[in-house]
């Protein structure tokens, strides 16, 4: 990792825009605070550093805290010798960030049908609180009239930094699910688990899992109001059925030395998946709401149905997979009001298969050799449609997941 002068350490960049001396800037507690753009001469290296120190004033008082050196080092940046300046593109802060809160909830039943067979219903619940989520805090005012694709920066509270991104723990969500599981040993070495859960996923903003090591969360398109899009989660699956077995072959009756050695320690094993489609959003392209962020949702035609007979052959799904004529760009200064994940991507139907043989030499060596098929039906498993207005391609299925994989392996054991 590099350091300045100071000892504060300077985070690489994720953009493509790293400047040559080391990328981002972060503060001496490791929060990353500022991406610069490519280095280049200019007058305005002050005012980026003032506008810098205000947007650090102005989030201190937002969260109620005293101001810290949150965006200390992008003001270092913009201060550093006019003669290599570098504008700040985007600010990042965590401040008065607060750990998330996580209720479970759960309740179970079991029974016992007969001697190898059981069942078991469960209720499955969380509840959380103080989720993480990203919100410029400067990002751009609409102004009824006044407002156009080319003022965006002059509209910005603090123009010059053209995001504050800021890591707010104001998001919840909400989950619920019923599971139901039968267990049953057939006898002659074979098992066979099923399980169904149908459940439902809510929040503000899903959550990347990843935004406190990267400083990039999932943002909002509106920080004034966090709970305008709360909608079904990024990867709620409102149903789900799972059935596993595994069968331990018999040896054979034969004493013969060959039919043993061919004939035992056979194990075969398949699991078969059953998923209902992941939600997505529809988008809309250019930036009607003038912010600048690109985070606008499409409207909702009055009257038109977006969901289509998903039962129709794979040709027509992949051409059209929902009703495009449902959707049409967001209204002007407006976040568009098709609500987040309206729509389902196409299910998951999988089977995979497996089969391994034992081959003991001694009481201490052994191998074993597996066989694995992936998608053994080699069942398509096709991605979300393109489901931005205005693209091309829109309402399209553009991709599949792997399609029938085979594996084979062999372990030796000493």
């Amino acid at each position: 990792m590099n350091v300045d002068s100071e000892g504060h350490a300077l985070i690489p960049s994720s953009s493509g825009d790293r400047d040559q001396s080391g990328g981002a800037a972060a503060d001496h507690k490791g929060r990353s605070i500022g991406r610069p753009r490519n280095d280049r001469r200019h007058d305005g290296c002050v005012r980026h550093a003032q506008a810098a120190k205000a947007v650090d004033a102005k989030l201190a008082v937002h969260h109620g805290i005293g101001a810290g050196p949150d965006l200390r080092g992008a003001h270092r940046v913009t201060e550093a010798g006019c003669g290599r300046a570098r504008e700040v593109d985007q600010v990042l802060s965590a401040r008065g960030f607060r750990a998330w809160d996580d209720l479970r909830f759960t309740d179970a039943v079991e029974r016992s049908l007969a001697a190898n067979t059981s069942v078991q219903a469960s209720y499955v619940g969380t509840k959380g609180t103080h989720l993480g989520l990203g919100a410029d805090e400067n990002q751009a005012i609409f102004i009824p009239g006044m407002s156009t694709a080319g003022n965006i920066d002059q509209r910005r509270p603090f123009p010059g930094i053209a995001q504050a991104l800021v890591l707010r723990s104001d998001g919840n969500s909400v989950f619920h699910a019923v599971e139901l599981e039968l267990r049953h040993r057939i006898g002659g070495g074979l098992t066979v688990d099923s399980s169904f859960t149908a459940g439902k996923s809510l929040d503000d903003v899903s959550s990347n899992p990843n935004s406190i090591l990267t400083g990039y969360p999932n943002q909002v398109p509106d920080p004034k109001n966090v709970t305008a899009y709360r909608g079904l989660s990024d990867f709620d699956i409102s149903h789900s059925w799972r059935t596993s077995f595994v069968w331990q072959i018999p040896a054979p009756a034969k004493d013969g030395l060959l039919a043993k050695k061919l004939l035992s320690d056979w194990q075969v094993s398949g699991i078969f998946s059953l998923d209902a489609g992941q939600p997505f959003n529809v988008t809309s392209l250019p930036d009607n709401s003038l912010t600048g962020n690109n985070l606008d949702y499409s409207d909702r035609v009055p009257g038109v149905s977006p969901t289509l007979d998903t039962g129709r052959s794979h040709p027509a799904l992949i051409s059209k997979y929902f009703n495009t004529a449902a959707f049409a760009p967001n209204a002007i200064g407006t976040f568009g009001n098709a609500g987040r994940n309206p729509l389902r991507a196409p299910g998951f139907t999988n089977f995979d298969f497996g089969v391994s043989k034992a081959i003991p030499f001694s009481d201490r060596y052994r191998a074993v050799f597996r066989a694995e098929f992936f998608n053994l039906t080699n069942t398509p498993h096709f991605l979300p449609p393109n489901a931005q207005v205005g693209a091309s391609g829109f309402g399209q299925i553009l991709g599949a997941r792997d399609p029938r994989i085979l594996q084979f392996g062999l372990k030796l054991f000493w």
